[in-house]
């Protein structure tokens, strides 16, 4: 009797058993053979802060990839700082790989992050490439939209008859203004030739940093980062925010033939130095950050000199001074 009782319970575990499997076996049949994830934190940032970005490639076992996984080809234009070597593992009859770079933004706004392919080939010589959902981070507080205030009725002046006693008074205080302005402009330059002073201090001061790193790609970024930030400085636009190509076009138009062309040279050769497959050490980068100390050391002298020549010029014919204000 209790056999009996036992077996309509020992039918349903084996229906349900049998439904498990075919639902597993069914979902292992519409997941596809190939995917890549692709995510970044955070996911807003300032201009210069980094940005941690994992990537992880998916392929059914079975199924053979046409070139080893290696986000590091889609991120070439990118300053990325670090990226970690593969992770390798296998669960569930799909094989993973997962890298992490660490990338720092150049521009602000909307940054889509570049989309790393994968190409594998399957059985029956069936070949699919997929790419990850697009990743994109924002660089820079989210604008608020502007409250105008209400706009203020014209002013007018009174009109002041001929030969006025006021008159007198307002060519007084246009004599005052005057010479107020030209104050401005004598402590503006000197202000200039400070700030000058102080740029060239942070560019000695990070070129020595930069030779303290362990890893010599580290320090080659460090010492590009500095040249980028003292020539931003120095001509006016954003250093620590463009790449090297971008800071080299920005300079071309603005500085001495030679000291483009230094500065063009050792950008180049710390560029190549921060790719190359081989490991780096930090003290191969001795000639270039000597180098690059003297190229700051000139631009240094010759806008110093450019000031003190502007300075010393008639009243009228003052030249502007190649420093930001």
């Amino acid at each position: 009797m209790a056999e009996r009782r036992a077996l309509p319970l020992l039918v349903l575990v084996s229906l349900a058993q049998a439904w498990l499997g075919w639902s597993a076996a069914l979902a292992a049949a519409d997941a596809p053979p190939a995917s890549i994830e692709m995510w970044a934190t955070p996911a807003q940032v300032e201009v210069g802060k980094p940005v941690t970005v994992s990537v992880v490639y998916h392929w059914a076992h079975g199924w053979t990839v046409d070139q080893q996984p290696d986000p590091s080809q889609a991120f070439a234009d990118q300053f990325v700082t670090f990226i970690s070597p593969p992770r390798d593992s296998v669960a569930g009859g799909v094989e993973n790989c997962a890298f992490t770079l660490t990338v720092l933004p150049t521009a602000s706004g909307a940054w889509t992050l570049p989309t790393p392919r994968l190409v594998v080939t399957g059985p029956g010589a069936s070949r699919l490439e997929v790419a990850p959902p697009p990743v994109i981070v924002t660089v820079g507080r989210a604008a608020a939209d502007l409250q105008a205030p209400a706009p203020r009725p014209l002013a007018r002046r009174p009109a002041v008859a001929t030969g006025h006693p006021l008159a007198w008074l307002g060519a007084g205080i246009a004599l005052a203004i005057a010479v107020w302005v030209a104050v401005m402009l004598l402590m503006r330059r000197a202000r200039a030739a400070a700030r000058l002073q102080s740029a060239h201090e942070a560019l000695e001061q990070a070129l020595a940093q930069a030779l303290t790193q362990q890893d010599g790609k580290e320090s080659a970024a460090l010492a590009s980062l500095a040249l980028r930030r003292f020539s931003g400085a120095i001509w006016r636009f954003d250093g620590p925010g463009s790449t090297a190509r971008e800071t080299v076009a920005m300079v071309r138009a603005r500085a001495d033939t030679e000291e483009f062309r230094e500065l063009a040279r050792l950008l180049d050769e710390l560029e190549a130095l921060r790719w190359a497959a081989d490991d780096l050490q930090a003290q191969r980068l001795q000639p270039i950050i000597d180098a690059g100390r003297r190229w700051g050391g000139a631009v240094q002298q010759r806008l110093l000199a450019e000031a003190e020549a502007a300075k010393a010029a008639p009243a009228g014919r003052l030249r502007p001074v190649a420093v930001g204000p």
